[in-house]
């Protein structure tokens, strides 16, 4: 499945991890160190995801990109599908700002959790299909793809049975999954490639974390969902919570890359650590955390 993706950029195919940039740019004190952080990201051969609405992170990923000029990595890039001018904007804006020629991957979101004009758009070849088309054979963009939130499955469903997409972007992990079960059994069954987010789930399940939490609000709902995968972690044999994220990602055939970010300079070097030794967890292990899922999507 990765090789529509690889093609985009043969020099530097696509990695399991891929870096979020969502954190960099929130303190400007911080400038140099973030910097630092992006140039091992893309020494790393890395691609990157970010968007326009994270802080200032293209002003740090600018810098980067202008020190290490041949290293730019791929990007993956959010542009809004409100209506085919955004989609045009938020490329162009990107290009400009970044200094670079291509996009490869756009992710087509809007700030309303709905996704109906943009499916309907596709399927009936309307504008923004239209600007898509022409924004790759520009060479501007790669490939567009779709985010998924459980509330507007039913839209990305419909986008899944007539191959609108070339894959989708969804909050998939450990903690949860921004798919309703009837989606999530299509694009299995599909095999509908999928890029997921918040690989480790937001660090919420850091051994540490949850004592704190524990204390403050024993009933919380991560304090669940943590109990009922503590005893599947430790039948796992991974080293850490990361490792074991990582594993249960390797494990979902689907999933392209898993998109994970920090402006931490030591973080970075544990993500790409882990995401190095995690390999696919026992099929019996993943079925249960699967189970678990939807579980939790029914409730």
């Amino acid at each position: 499945m990765n090789a529509d993706f690889d093609a985009l950029r043969p020099e530097r195919p696509l990695k399991f991890l891929t870096y979020g940039c969502a954190s960099l740019g929130g303190n400007p004190d911080n400038f140099q160190d973030e910097v630092r952080v992006a140039r091992s990201a893309m020494e790393h051969g890395l691609w990157f995801h970010a968007s326009q609405e994270y802080n200032c992170a293209f002003w740090i990923l600018r810098r980067a990109f202008d020190e290490d000029p041949a290293n730019k990595p791929p990007l993956f890039i959010k542009v809004r599908c409100d209506h085919a001018a955004t989609i045009e904007f938020d490329v162009e804006d990107a290009l400009s700002r970044l200094n670079v020629e291509c996009v490869e991957i756009a992710q087509l979101c809007r700030s309303r959790h709905d996704r109906r004009r943009i499916v309907a758009d596709f399927l009936n070849h309307g504008e923004m299909w239209q600007v898509c088309e022409r924004l790759k054979s520009q060479g501007k963009v790669g490939r567009f793809v779709l985010e998924v939130f459980s509330l507007f499955s039913a839209d990305a469903l419909q986008g899944v049975e007539n191959g609108l997409f070339p894959a989708y972007i969804t909050y998939l992990n450990l903690g949860q999954r921004e798919m309703n079960n009837p989606l999530f059994e299509v694009i299995h069954q599909k095999r509908a490639p999928i890029f997921s987010l918040r690989s480790v789930y937001g660090g919420n399940f850091d051994p540490e974390k949850i004592k704190v939490l524990r204390a403050r609000d024993p009933k919380h709902d991560i304090i669940q969902k943590y109990d009922v995968l503590e005893p599947i972690f430790r039948e796992s044999g991974c080293a850490d919570w990361v490792e074991f994220s990582f594993s249960f990602l390797n494990s979902c055939p689907n999933v392209l890359s898993t998109i994970s970010g920090t402006s931490k300079f030591q973080r970075l070097q544990e993500l790409v650590k882990a995401e190095a030794s995690a390999r696919p967890l026992p099929s019996a292990l993943s079925l249960r955390i699967q189970n678990l899922h939807r579980q939790w999507l029914k409730q």
